[in-house]
């Protein structure tokens, strides 16, 4: 079976913590598909720090940002440089995330060359076009353009039906805070505790670090050794200013 590139295009730290997981999944399938990242730049230094924590090197950088830089001025620049990246790599589809102006220019530049789009976190609604601005309106136009559409609740789901996108061209992901679970046991009959992703995000923030740095190490000494000099911290104050370390946010 003939290789299908997909193309990954995003440009902030939202967008390239939540797509990075959908191109190692995409590259577990290889040879029949291969995940192709672009990177738009819209926020070059914060999206650096989530590249280099995934280990991932883009095959195309767009560098549209500027300081000072308004949505229109984002937009003309994904538009301009966006085609010669689909005309080079000619693939069977444009993966684009959420609802920031990269996904919107993406989302457009692919339509107009007749590559189908598929939107990752699609559906989620306001219906309030300036609130929040420019990423309702972002969404909704996205949305008008993607031909899969891949919701995270049955809520997002149902406001695409509403919208007249046919059923069979929504796919319903989950929601990975309310999902995905941590499990720990006191060593007593019935001691087996659990808390979701978002608690453990109010609770716990820093722990949820560890452990995802934790599942990507191989299970040896070695690894466990390394993980001992890993330091995360919840908030601003920490002892290692010498280092210059760099915040990175996890938003809900």
């Amino acid at each position: 079976m003939a290789e299908r590139r997909v193309l990954c295009v995003f440009g902030t730290r939202p967008e390239a913590i939540k797509m990075l997981p959908v191109v190692r999944a995409l590259a577990a399938h290889a040879p029949r598909l291969r995940p192709v990242v672009c990177v738009t730049d819209q926020h070059q230094e914060m999206l650096d720090q989530v590249l280099d924590f995934f280990g991932v090197t883009p095959a195309y950088r767009l560098g549209v940002m500027r300081e000072g830089q308004s949505p229109s001025e984002v937009a003309a620049r994904v538009l301009e440089r966006l085609p010669g990246v689909l005309a080079r790599e000619r693939p069977a589809a444009v993966l684009v995330q959420g609802d920031t102006t990269t996904t919107l220019a993406a989302a457009l530049a692919a339509f107009y060359d007749g590559v189908p789009v598929g939107h990752v976190e699609a559906g989620l609604r306001t219906y309030r076009k300036d609130a929040p601005f420019p990423e309702e309106a972002n969404r909704q136009l996205t949305s008008r353009l993607a031909e899969w559409h891949f919701a995270a609740t049955p809520w997002a789901r149902d406001n695409l039906l509403r919208e007249h996108v046919a059923p069979e061209k929504i796919a319903v992901t989950g929601n990975k805070l309310s999902a995905k679970r941590y499990y720990r046991h006191s060593g007593y009959p019935g001691g087996l505790r659990s808390r979701s992703l978002a608690e453990m995000l109010d609770r716990r923030p820093e722990e949820v670090i560890r452990l995802a740095v934790k599942g990507m190490l191989p299970r040896n000494r070695l690894a466990r050794k390394q993980l001992t000099k890993l330091k995360v911290y919840a908030g601003p104050e920490h002892p290692h200013a010498a280092q210059q370390p760099q915040p990175m946010e996890i938003s809900k």
